[in-house]
């Protein structure tokens, strides 16, 4: 995970003006200011995160998953929440 977030997404989110918030486990929360930013973004994860699925049956595939909310967010005791 270290190697694909220096690769493809730290520059991915640097490109598109947003930042890490907070992660958990292989999931991370990305703010991006706009919604046209956010989905540049969603879709160059999808475009550039290697999926090395090679022969396996449909079942059991790598995916990538990207959601996009459209939400105003808080900060709330110096953390930024959604």
């Amino acid at each position: 995970m270290r190697s694909l977030r220096e690769v493809v997404i730290d520059p991915a989110i640097a490109a598109h003006q947003g930042r890490l918030v907070s992660t958990a486990g292989d999931s991370l929360l990305i703010v991006v200011d706009s919604a046209d930013g956010a989905v540049r973004c969603a879709l160059r994860f999808q475009r550039e995160v290697p999926v090395p699925n090679g022969d396996a049956p449909a079942g059991q595939r790598t995916m990538v998953r990207v959601g996009v909310t459209v939400a105003e967010g808080i900060s709330r005791w110096g953390e930024d929440a959604v």
